[in-house]
């Protein structure tokens, strides 16, 4: 049979671990992350680039009907060709006089 005292010492060594584990508990729950400077900083500009492109792709994939409209409305306000010309020239496609013309016309 075992002995009684044994049993004792068992139950005191079992008492103490358990009071060190949630003493050690207790430690880990307490600390605190701080995130440091750098890293808040990283944080606010990845999430500024973010924003910004996601601002870009949406200005850059607009429906067509957006991009048509506009350039029709601005087509149609009784500028004079040369005025429309110019304007088209400075815009991201290139189009000759008569390409223009010629585009006007089938429009009519």
């Amino acid at each position: 049979m075992i002995d009684k005292e044994l049993i004792r010492q068992a139950a005191e060594d079992i008492d103490i671990f358990e009071a060190d584990l949630t003493e050690e508990y207790e430690r880990l729950c307490k600390r605190e992350y701080k995130p440091s400077a750098a890293i808040i900083a990283l944080r606010a500009v990845s999430t500024i680039a973010a924003v910004l492109f996601v601002g870009f792709f949406l200005y850059l994939h607009r429906t067509t009907d957006e991009v048509l409209h506009n350039d029709i409305a601005y087509k149609s306000c009784s500028n004079t060709l040369k005025e429309v010309y110019s304007h088209q020239k400075t815009s991201r496609q290139a189009v000759s006089y008569t390409q223009f013309k010629k585009m006007l016309y089938e429009k009519k």
